[in-house]
C-alpha cells in the first residue's frame, strides 16, 4: 500500500508528491517525487516526476527547506 506526503510551496504555486514503493518482480525499493504546478487550479498539470532506488521514511519542510 503506497503512502504518501504532500508538501505545498511557500508561494503556494507548487505541491510536490513523495511516496515510496515495492516492485515484487525485481524486488527492488523505490521512492517517487512528483512537482504539480496549483498555480492554477483549472488548469493543475505535472511538471516533473523523479524515481530513486532506497528506502524512504519521512520527510519535513521547516522554513521553506
Amino acid at each position: 500500500m503506497h503512502e504518501w506526503e504532500m508538501f505545498l510551496s511557500r508561494d503556494c504555486k507548487t505541491i510536490t508528491l513523495i511516496s515510496s514503493d515495492y516492485m515484487p518482480d525485481t524486488s527492488t525499493k523505490y521512492v517517487v517525487l512528483i512537482s504539480i504546478d496549483v498555480s492554477d487550479p483549472t488548469n493543475i498539470k505535472e511538471n516533473a516526476r523523479t524515481y530513486l532506488t532506497g528506502n524512504y521514511l519521512s520527510a519535513r519542510s521547516v522554513d521553506g527547506n
